[in-house]
């Protein structure tokens, strides 16, 4: 018996799509917001009316008949004049490292919309399993195909020995502000500089400057859950207090937790 397996196949095994919100909205002039990143990917398809979105000190604006990809982590505002009705899905993509494949990406990708928005209404009233899976595989085509179209690439993660993905694997078990790279080191049984000069060769950044994103990134995804107040996520991830954390998440975020929250609930897309 002979078994094939694909040559990427950690990145297929370790590569997770999320949707984090998906709706039709229908918004006024209370659709304004300045500096609006998030750690998603966000996807915007008009049905009517108009929208602006500024970033560089440019003015886009977004229109029925096309479609907008905006990659996670990238700094615009957004606002309505008068009337925009739209369906927009905030999904993330991580990579084995934790992190979102698109990050980094520093354009907004616009495509035609050939029919999409139509499908997505379809499938936005439809309750099954099978509309279900249907609505995610749209999503993935439209991202694909704006990455195509628009020229831009997705850096695949670089191979990783067996050591460093170890590393990872311990860091996201046991993610704590708390967490130490002597603890890491004894559990995976090697020097805590083998360690460190390994993982930051083949990631590029130290494993301090790892867990320190991987905390804040977590720490999002809970606030948004509203499944955490801001204190339970400070316990849960091992900060000393709750304003340590306030400050930390404000300095990779732009905005308090808060201020962030209510963006992110009430400022829909």
């Amino acid at each position: 018996m002979k078994i094939k397996r694909p040559d990427n196949r950690y990145i297929v095994e370790n590569l997770n799509m999320d949707i984090s919100d998906i709706a039709f909205a229908s918004l006024g002039r209370e659709w304004r917001y300045g500096n609006a990143r998030l750690s998603c990917t966000r996807i915007y398809v008009p049905q009517l009316g108009e929208g602006f979105l500024d970033f560089d000190g440019k003015t886009l604006n977004i229109v029925p008949g096309k479609i907008y990809v905006i990659p996670s982590m990238f700094d615009f505002a957004y606002r309505c004049e008068e009337r925009l009705d739209k369906f927009y899905a905030h999904v993330s993509f991580r990579k084995p490292d934790g992190f979102d494949a698109l990050a980094g990406i520093d354009k907004i990708l616009i495509i035609e919309d050939k029919g999409e928005s139509d499908t997505l209404r379809d499938l936005l009233n439809e309750n099954s399993i099978e509309a279900a899976l249907n609505l995610k595989l749209l999503l993935l085509s439209i991202i694909m195909r704006a990455i195509k179209e628009n020229g831009v690439a997705i850096l695949a993660p670089k191979g990783i020995s067996a050591l460093t993905a170890k590393a990872i694997e311990y860091i996201n078990t046991h993610l704590s502000a708390r967490l130490k790279i002597s603890e890491i080191a004894d559990a995976l049984f090697v020097s805590r500089l083998t360690l460190n000069n390994n993982f930051s060769k083949e990631m590029g950044v130290s494993i301090g400057k790892y867990i320190d994103e991987r905390l804040m990134l977590a720490g999002e995804r809970d606030l948004v859950s509203e499944k955490f107040t801001v204190a339970e996520i400070s316990e849960k991830y091992g900060f000393c207090d709750r304003f340590y954390f306030t400050r930390r998440f404000t300095e990779k975020f732009g905005k308090p937790p808060k201020q962030y929250l209510r963006q992110y609930k009430y400022h829909i897309g």
